[in-house]
């Protein structure tokens, strides 16, 4: 999944996930982001929230899930690209 950093300051993202994955994300799940400007670092946070009223678009919902981030490398900025996978174990 590829994401935008929402707010640097409390370090969360937003991923948006799909319908048919959506039952499988649960708050306190860990998860784990890369950024592409930091090759071969990986950092770890939470599922914090998880929408429960998705969104349609082109016949497809979708639902957006926070992740609350215990480390983010310094210099990265909204916008960057980055990939996060939630671990299917709580």
């Amino acid at each position: 999944t590829v994401l935008t950093l929402a707010d640097l300051s409390s370090v969360q993202t937003k991923v948006v996930v799909s319908e048919v994955d959506i039952p499988k994300v649960k708050a306190g799940q860990k998860a784990t982001m890369t950024v592409n400007a930091f090759p071969g670092k990986t950092f770890t946070g939470r599922v914090s929230r998880v929408d429960t009223i998705g969104t349609t678009t082109s016949g497809v919902v979708s639902y957006n899930a926070i992740i609350q981030f215990t480390t983010i490398p310094e210099g990265v900025v909204p916008g960057d690209r980055k990939s996060t996978r939630l671990n299917s174990s709580h």
